[in-house]
């Protein structure tokens, strides 16, 4: 009974660690990606537990109203013909296809896809992977099974920082007149305009020669003493 026993763990055992193998052979994914919106993201496919592959065709779906493909570029390790339908793409999707001559067995980057985020979203987002039987396949033309996992992408949302808005700068205020209780100084006559008419008579007769402001100074200076009396 004890050896019936034995077997069946042994069995069980054996079962799980092929499952386990299985599970992780020939997996295709990408780390998820974090990012803002409006940027441009770029994402390398990798393969892991590599069986062997000598020509791909994997199949990237996404929302076009979240990403937009721009480019993709073949793994640094690959050597073959590498291509891509971007460019001829009508939908949401596009294939990735290469074929190399001699079977590949190391875990590596396939490719590099870049896209651009759309800059009107926020959130988590998943970019589906797919890849034709037909086209994957080894040594001997015999098929590859791709383990493709879904990619990932969280889109964040950041406030954008507000510049100050430039002080306006004050205008100088004019600080008033003081008042000043000084009379305004009335303007000086000038001596011709304030002499009076008599005193002017008296200057004129005196500043004659001395025959004639006799002879005048007799008939002048009492008009000039009926002048100052009026005055």
């Amino acid at each position: 009974m004890k050896r019936f026993i034995s077997v069946i763990l042994a069995f069980v055992m054996l079962f799980t660690v092929a499952t386990n193998v299985s599970a992780v052979s020939d997996r295709v994914y990408s780390k998820s990606v974090v990012c803002e919106k409006g940027d441009r993201i770029t994402i390398p496919l990798k393969i892991e537990g590599n069986s062997g592959f000598m020509g791909f065709a994997v199949i990237v779906s996404y929302d076009k109203d979240i990403f937009t493909p721009v480019s993709v570029s073949k793994g640094e390790m690959l050597k073959g013909i590498f291509n891509d339908s971007i460019a001829t793409s009508s939908d949401n999707t596009f294939k990735v296809v290469f074929t190399g001559t001699e079977n590949f067995t190391d875990d590596c980057i396939l490719f590099n896809m870049v896209f651009d985020v759309a800059d009107n979203i926020s959130g988590k987002y998943d970019i589906s992977l797919s890849y034709s039987q037909a086209d994957t396949f080894k040594e001997g033309w015999a098929d590859v099974n791709f383990n493709c996992e879904p990619i990932s992408v969280s889109v964040s949302y950041v406030e954008p920082e507000t510049e100050p808005t430039a002080s306006q700068p004050e205008e100088p205020t004019e600080e008033p007149e003081e008042e000043t209780n000084e009379e305004p100084t009335q303007p000086q006559d000038t001596p011709d305009a304030s002499q009076k008419l008599s005193e002017r008579i008296r200057t004129w007769v005196n500043d004659l020669p001395v025959p004639l402001n006799i002879v005048l100074g007799i008939f002048a200076l009492p008009f000039a003493w009926i002048v100052l009396i009026f005055e």
